[in-house]
């Protein structure tokens, strides 16, 4: 794969029915300007190759340059962010015998109750498509590209 190209990054799990003391979680999968995965060997790159930030906030603002967009973040919660974790809990996909390439894990766990909205930065960039697989398992987890790709074109076209 080429460079990546944060604008064809796109998130996907569960961004509803967030709950205090309860952990959920997001996948980020990074992608080259063809729509390629990012084929950073885990290997050789076990924290990939990409920055991945994640923010909780209480609020949106409209500054795409600050925390949350210049609203209000929710600092109470943990975070964990893993390399080439799939939504099986593998390293490797069962489907294609291939690490899960370009993909991120972000476990959160929020400690305090309320609405919040979970945003995520690519190389310091906010990715603009979100997907919400809750209640999803398996090959249905994952958006199609097809789904993937028409948000970007609306996003970013």
């Amino acid at each position: 794969s080429g460079p990546a190209d944060v604008s064809k990054t796109f998130v996907y799990g569960q961004l509803k029915k967030i709950v205090a003391g309860s952990a959920s979680t997001l996948y980020v999968q990074t992608r080259d300007k063809y729509g390629n995965n990012i084929r950073a060997e885990p290997s050789a790159y076990p924290q990939g190759t990409e920055t991945i930030e994640f923010e909780i906030c209480k609020s949106l603002g409209t500054n795409a340059n600050d925390a949350c967009g210049g609203g209000v973040i929710e600092s109470s919660v943990g975070i964990t962010i893993d390399y080439s974790v799939g939504p099986d809990g593998q390293s490797t996909s069962s489907s294609t015998g291939l690490p899960y390439f370009g993909l991120y894990q972000i476990t959160y766990f929020p400690f305090n109750d309320g609405v919040v909205s979970p945003q995520v930065k690519h190389n310091g960039t906010y990715v603009q498509c979100f997907f919400d697989t809750t209640g999803q398992s398996g090959a249905d987890l994952v958006p199609s590209i097809d789904i993937v790709d028409t948000c970007i074109r609306k996003v970013w076209l």
